[in-house]
C-alpha cells in the first residue's frame, strides 16, 4: 500500500479510515498529534483548520505518496480552495466521507472536491460505477473503508480486510484461490 497522508477537518473521519486501514479496531478518539505509521500519517484537523499550521502539513506530505483530502458528507463548507490539488508535488485523491448520515450530502462534497482538483479520481473504472449509480453507496459498517482498504491493498476479497461469517462455499472459494480470510 502506498502511504499517504490524511488531511481534512477535525471529526471527518480521518482516524475512523486510518484505523479501517489497519484493520483496528473503530474507536473515536482525538487525534492530538501527527500519528505516523508504516503506510498512513494520521493529522489533526486543527492543521487544516488553522493557517499557521497548514504549512506542516506541506512538510509531512513529502513522507508520503498519496495526499488524501477527506470532506465528511455533513461538511456547510469546503476547507480546500479551487485548484489546490495542482500545486501539490505528489497525487492527490479526494475522499468523501459520512455518506451514510441522514443529513449527509454527498454530490455537494464530491463538487467541493472536484473544485480542489480531486476529479481526475472520477474518471477510474470504480469511481464511474460509485458515481454514475451502478455501484450502491455504502450505509454503515465501514464497507466504504474497507472497499478503499480492498483498493489499496490489492485485495480480491472483502473478507480480506473485513471480518465477517462467510458460507462454506465462499470460504472454500476463497482457501482454493490462495485468499485467506479474516
Amino acid at each position: 500500500m502506498k502511504k499517504m497522508i490524511l488531511v481534512g477537518r477535525s471529526e471527518c473521519g480521518k482516524t475512523t479510515l486510518k484505523q479501517a486501514l489497519k484493520g483496528g479496531t473503530l474507536e473515536y478518539h482525538k487525534t492530538q498529534y501527527i500519528y505516523h505509521t508504516d503506510v498512513v500519517i494520521d493529522t489533526p484537523g486543527e492543521y487544516a483548520q488553522t493557517r499557521g499550521l497548514g504549512r506542516a502539513l506541506a512538510l509531512y506530505s513529502f513522507e508520503t505518496q498519496v495526499i488524501a483530502l477527506l470532506l465528511s458528507a455533513t461538511e456547510p463548507y469546503s476547507l480546500y480552495p479551487p485548484n489546490i490539488a495542482p500545486v501539490c508535488t505528489r497525487p492527490v485523491i479526494g475522499i468523501v466521507t459520512q455518506i451514510d448520515h441522514p443529513d449527509g450530502n454527498v454530490e455537494r462534497a464530491h463538487n467541493w472536491l472536484k473544485l480542489a482538483g480531486c476529479e481526475n479520481r472520477a474518471e477510474l473504472p470504480f469511481h464511474k460505477l460509485l458515481l454514475s449509480g451502478q455501484l450502491p453507496l455504502t450505509i454503515g459498517g465501514g464497507i466504504g473503508q474497507s472497499r478503499l482498504s480492498m483498493l489499496m491493498m490489492g485485495c480480491a476479497h472483502i473478507g480480506e480486510v473485513q471480518s465477517s461469517v462467510w458460507d462454506h462455499e465462499t470460504v472454500e472459494a476463497c482457501a482454493k484461490a490462495g485468499i485467506r480470510l479474516l
